[in-house]
């Protein structure tokens, strides 16, 4: 019977050794395990995560997954809202500056800022006058006229219709001549100025500056006031988020650690919101080692302890240094407990290595 129940209790012994060997690949143990080795990944053991500076549309993904980064890399862009000019002119006043919001500035000013035209004067016309035929009492917006003043013949300049609405149409100068503002002109189709193609009469005056409006926030201004643009030049460059700093307001995301791209949080054209995750970064110097450890080694073991790392990469006589910085207090399904070791930067360390590590 005795015979049986040592039999019984080697087994059992066995049993437990195998369960121990299959959750965790033991590199090296002493006799009395005060010595011993065991296999470890290592992992992001402290993050830095790039968010949104404001709520709107990502651009083009810019990094993947593995990707090394230095500080100031450009991580992310978001998509802005960019105002155009509408027309060749100066710009004029400039009401916004960076992190303003639109809604307050157009209710202060009117607008964000004011464009006033290359093309300075307009001609408010009618065919009252025109000569009396159905082809000169049919304008067309678009089309050239010629102008001359009504007082002095030798004062003349050319237009373009830009509206037109019953008996009244308005015209741009495009070339004021010898016009001047209040004056009265006669229009005409053709440019001998034949009475046979008088379109009729108008008075000369000013183009109003235009007003460049939008919504949400300005983030950059494209444009100074006094400069000198063309028509479809940017101007200002919005996000429609509103309450952002005035400070740090910028659509290019940058790193400020340098690292290892762990994961892309957000897709390029996704909707996202200020302070969304947008990458997340492992910088190398916060790279730790994670261990599943059996029971029974962790008597062997205390926070602080300094251990030996040893990598694939490296010679068999090479190791770099570590400590225990966590031992876990809970189990997994596996039985095992997670031992989490930091170690000294190395520029052959990546995200998901496997390593071994080895206890004094």
């Amino acid at each position: 019977m005795v015979m049986k129940n040592n039999l019984a209790r080697k087994i059992f012994t066995a049993a437990i050794a195998l369960a121990m060997l299959s959750a965790c690949r033991i590199v090296s143990a002493s006799a009395d395990r005060q010595s011993f080795g065991l296999e470890g990944t290592i992992v992001a053991g402290d993050t830095w995560v790039a968010s949104a500076p404001f709520g709107g549309t990502l651009g083009p993904q810019r990094v993947n997954v593995g990707d090394w980064v230095e500080v100031g890399d450009t991580l992310a862009v978001m998509k802005t809202i960019t105002l155009y000019a509408p027309c060749d002119g100066i710009v004029g006043s400039v009401g916004a500056q960076p992190g303003d919001e639109a809604a307050y500035l157009t209710q202060k000013y009117g607008a964000l800022m004011y464009l006033e035209p290359a093309a300075r004067m307009t001609i408010a016309a009618n065919t009252r006058n025109a000569y009396d035929s159905v082809e000169t009492k049919d304008v067309h917006v678009g089309e050239t006229v010629y102008l001359r003043n009504a007082n002095d013949s030798t004062k003349v300049g050319t237009g373009v219709v830009t509206s037109v609405s019953g008996n009244n149409y308005a015209i741009e100068v495009v070339d004021e001549g010898g016009l001047a503002l209040n004056n009265t002109v006669s229009v005409y189709r053709n440019k001998d100025y034949s009475s046979a193609s008088k379109l009729g009469s108008g008075t000369v005056s000013r183009v109003a500056n235009l007003a460049i409006s939008g919504e949400g926030t300005v983030v950059r201004l494209l444009a100074k006031q006094g400069e000198t643009v063309r028509r479809g030049d940017p101007l200002i460059e919005m996000c429609s988020d509103i309450g952002l700093p005035k400070d740090a307001l910028s659509e290019v995301v940058t790193a400020e650690r340098a690292g290892y791209i762990v994961s892309v949080d957000a897709a390029a054209g996704a909707s996202v919101k200020n302070g969304q995750a947008l990458v997340t970064v492992a910088p190398l110097d916060a790279l730790a080692v994670n261990i599943d450890m059996p029971e029974s080694y962790l008597r062997s073991i205390v926070a602080g302890d300094a251990v030996r790392v040893h990598g694939s990469t490296m010679e068999a006589s090479e190791s770099v240094s570590g400590k225990i910085v966590g031992i876990s207090g809970v189990s997994d399904a596996a039985g095992t407990f997670t031992v989490t070791v930091g170690i000294e930067a190395g520029d052959w360390m990546r995200v998901g290595m496997s390593v071994d590590v080895y206890f004094n």
